[in-house]
């Protein structure tokens, strides 16, 4: 059977949900998340989990159904910080040229040239 779970929101709380936050902490019995913070509300306003987007620290109301909450604001959160980087260089890859043979190279040997032994050098 499946579990029927309420609608939920997510948004970016401000400094006036802080008494909120401050509180669904306590109830978590955590530290207060620092920093800008995601929550889940639910419709009648009560914050069910709430995410800092700096240390990504979680605190969800123990005395509700929060796992859905924590696993979409986990994600939502990785989406954020992903759309904030800086992109990437993109790199350029050569392509490999081919080498010619060498005069005096056997075939086969790419351009590297047959490595005599036992020559002495001039004097």
């Amino acid at each position: 059977m499946l579990e029927s779970t309420p609608d939920l929101t997510i948004r970016r709380l401000a400094s006036e949900d802080r008494g909120a936050l401050e509180r669904l902490s306590q109830r978590d019995s955590s530290a207060t998340p620092e920093g800008p913070v995601l929550a889940a509300v639910a419709p009648g306003g009560t914050l069910v989990a709430a995410i800092s987007l700096q240390s990504h620290e979680v605190v969800a109301d123990p005395f509700l159904p929060s796992e859905h909450a924590v696993g979409t604001l986990r994600m939502r959160a990785r989406q954020l910080s992903i759309e904030s980087r800086p992109p990437r260089p993109r790199r350029r890859w050569r392509r490999r040229r081919a080498h010619a043979a060498l005069p005096g190279s056997p075939p086969g040997a790419g351009g590297r040239l047959l490595a005599l032994t036992g020559l002495r050098p001039p004097n």
